[in-house]
């Protein structure tokens, strides 16, 4: 682990909060769009898109919030071709002085939306399976939850390691 310095933490700090406030607006977009797919079922096609992009935004910013925390905490990011799953599952495992991130069910949930965002970017809209982004997003609001909490215990750590480094 790097050298933790308490501005250090409390930078860090402000990141994940901000972040998570980013995401809850994704969250909120998704529980919207939900309502409009149920009140005009003609344009499905055009709510499962629109929904696709919601998710696939929703997994990149939990990520961003990963790598940040890796590049500040754990030295950097994991290498080779699997590095996207290997970030996500050491978010879930303490490392030296750091706890976990996120809860290890937290990770699970989050993998199903990793993999989700493969099939975004490496498919075609049309071929999206709309009963799975839908099922994705009718499970958001749960998994994010779960990751909101899981961030403000890692926060409440990087605040109370930052004020106790200050005491030194």
């Amino acid at each position: 682990m790097t050298v933790l310095k308490p501005e250090r933490l409390e930078l860090l700090a402000a990141d994940i909060r901000e972040a998570s406030n980013q995401l809850d607006k994704i969250v909120r977009g998704v529980q919207e769009v939900l309502v409009l797919a149920e009140d005009d079922p003609a344009r499905r096609h055009i709510y499962t898109e629109s929904l696709a992009l919601k998710l696939q935004s929703f997994y990149t910013g939990c990520e961003r919030v990963f790598r940040v925390i890796a590049d500040e905490l754990n030295g950097g990011l994991p290498s080779g071709s699997d590095w996207h799953l290997r970030l996500l599952q050491r978010a879930s495992v303490a490392y030296r002085d750091r706890p976990q991130i996120i809860a290890k069910t937290t990770a699970d949930a989050l993998d199903d939306y990793l993999a989700f965002r493969h099939v975004v970017r490496n498919a075609y809209t049309f071929d999206l399976d709309a009963e799975r982004v839908e099922e994705l997003a009718r499970s958001l609001p749960t998994t994010f939850d779960a990751f909101s909490r899981d961030l403000q215990r890692f926060v409440a750590w990087l605040e109370d390691t930052a004020a106790r480094l200050s005491d030194h």
